[in-house]
């Protein structure tokens, strides 16, 4: 009798921890699922985060790209001005070294036309002279 309570016993403390056992595996396994949904969530969330962060790093590239795009078109504008500058610049001096020249020959005309002018007043000098020297001398024949 003692070895049939003992075995009865025995076969419920059996059926105990396979209860027991049963509901750990339950709850193992149901752990374990939560655990694969937490991961799957917490994938799902990375991923957009990652994902949110990409749009995100596209879209401000995208305004770096614009506004250099545009800082480097007012350079080019910019350099385009100056270019003309520069053009305009170039046919003014071409223009007043031209004019330059053309006055210096004016110049160099106008000396050698006082150079002319000199050398007349010089003999037209010396004539009249020669012609007061002649009428002097007539004007002391007719007097004596």
């Amino acid at each position: 009798e003692a070895k049939a309570d003992l075995e009865s016993r025995m076969s419920k403390l059996n059926a105990d921890f396979r209860s027991q056992l049963d509901e750990e595996k339950h709850r193992a396994e149901r752990l374990i699922e939560d655990l694969k949904r937490s991961k799957e969530e917490d994938l799902d969330r990375l991923r957009e985060m990652y994902e949110d962060h990409i749009d995100g790093m596209k879209h401000k590239t995208a305004a770096v790209e614009a506004n250099l795009k545009g800082e480097l078109q007012m350079i080019l504008e910019e350099n385009e001005k100056v270019k003309m500058c520069y053009d305009n610049l170039e046919e003014e001096m071409t223009r007043a070294k031209h004019e330059l020249n053309e006055i210096n020959e004016q110049y160099q005309d106008a000396l050698d036309e006082n150079d002319h002018y000199k050398k007349d007043a010089k003999r037209y000098k010396e004539e009249a002279d020669k012609l007061m020297d002649e009428n002097d001398k007539m004007r002391r024949d007719l007097s004596s």
